[in-house]
């Protein structure tokens, strides 16, 4: 269920529409983003999906405070919050894409109805 809620918003539209949108203003530096989430997604799928169900454990927090501490554990956790936060802005990015094709509306505006 994991891999597929960080999957499914990976394929939704913040590599879409707004790396889309991003690509045909910036050109291929637009498309880091996307290469990125397919390349965590193999090194969580080859690397970690096996061992992280024999261990019977739901979380990443959870590995790291069994293996390196708590500590670790709410760094990951901080980090995963930030990541979670990004991921939320490349979502805002294509709606605003989506909403200035389909309008006559700014950046500005367009922002304003996605976010609010």
């Amino acid at each position: 269920m994991v891999a597929g809620s960080i999957i499914g918003t990976l394929v939704g539209g913040a590599s879409t529409i707004g790396t889309a949108q991003l690509a045909f203003n910036y050109g291929f530096s637009a498309w880091w983003f996307t290469l990125g989430g397919g390349i965590g997604c193999l090194i969580l799928g080859l690397g970690f999906a096996k061992p992280l169900y024999n261990s019977e454990i739901t979380t990443l927090p959870q590995v790291f405070a069994r293996e390196y501490g708590q500590t670790a554990s709410t760094v990951s956790t901080v980090l995963m919050s930030i990541g979670s936060f990004l991921s939320i802005v490349a979502q805002v990015l294509s709606g605003i894409a989506l909403v200035t094709t389909v309008s006559h509306l700014g950046s500005f505006p367009a922002t304003v109805c996605i976010v609010y």
